[in-house]
């Protein structure tokens, strides 16, 4: 939780089914606070590579295919450069 302070200003960009919602909008809208899963010591990539193997399991044959997906994701997340980056 941040204290309120006047130099500190929210923004984004509203989404509905993936449409933009634009102007004034009569639909409720609400923040979600995400869950935050990673351990500080481990690098960008190790921690993709943790989550995937905890979530997709023996859905993946090899270690090829995984890291393929941890691939893909760090380049969709535009992590790419940060591989190697301690998260923590």
């Amino acid at each position: 939780k941040i204290k309120y302070d006047k130099r500190i200003t929210l923004s984004g960009k509203r989404y509905l089914n993936g449409e933009p919602v634009t102007g004034d909008s009569l639909i409720p809208m609400a923040f979600v606070e995400q869950e935050v899963n990673f351990f500080p010591h481990m690098t960008v990539k190790e921690t993709l590579d943790f989550q995937v193997e905890l979530k997709m399991g023996s859905t993946l044959k090899t270690q090829a295919e995984r890291d393929s997906l941890v691939n893909e994701l760090m380049g969709q997340l535009g992590l790419t450069k940060s591989a190697n980056t301690i998260v923590g």
